[in-house]
C-alpha cells in the first residue's frame, strides 16, 4: 500500500502513526492494514515522493477528536530518504487533495523499498 501524507509526517519522532481521514474510506484503509505490514510513504506538495516505507506496528486506534480520528502506530524501516516520484516508480497516478492511499501488492512496496534503500537519507530541517 501507498499511503500519502503531509509533510507534517516528517516532523514527527516519537509515536508516529499513519492517520486517516474521518470517512468511511478512511475506516476501511485503517482496517485494512496488519500489524507487521510495510507501507510506502508519499508526501504531498511539495516533495510528491515516496520517501520511505513503514512497518505496522500495532492496529489502528480510534481518536474520534483528532484530525485523523483513525490512527495506524507505524515505524520507519526505510527513510526517510530523498524520495521517488511515482513516475519514476512505474505509478502512472497522480494524487489529488482528500486521497489517501493506494492499494499496491507487496511486492510491489519491496521492490520500492529496495530502491530506497540505497539513496541518501533525506535533510530535514
Amino acid at each position: 500500500m501507498i499511503k500519502i501524507v503531509y509533510p507534517d509526517f516528517l516532523l514527527s519522532t516519537e509515536n508516529l502513526v499513519a492517520g486517516w481521514p474521518r470517512t468511511v474510506i478512511g475506516l476501511q484503509f485503517a482496517k485494512k492494514v496488519r500489524v507487521g505490514q510495510e507501507l510506502a510513504i508519499y508526501i504531498t506538495d511539495p516533495i510528491k515522493k515516496v520517501v520511505g516505507i513503514v512497518k505496522v506496528t500495532g492496529d489502528y486506534i480510534h481518536r474520534p477528536e483528532s484530525q485523523w480520528p483513525y490512527q495506524t502506530p507505524v515505524e520507519w524501516v526505510v527513510g526517510p530518504k530523498e524520495g521517488l516520484s511515482l513516475h519514476n516508480l512505474g505509478f502512472d497516478i497522480s494524487p489529488n487533495k482528500g486521497d489517501t492511499g493506494y492499494v499496491i501488492g507487496e511486492v510491489r512496496v519491496q521492490k520500492i523499498k529496495d530502491r530506497l534503500a540505497s539513496q541518501p537519507d533525506m535533510l530535514l530541517k
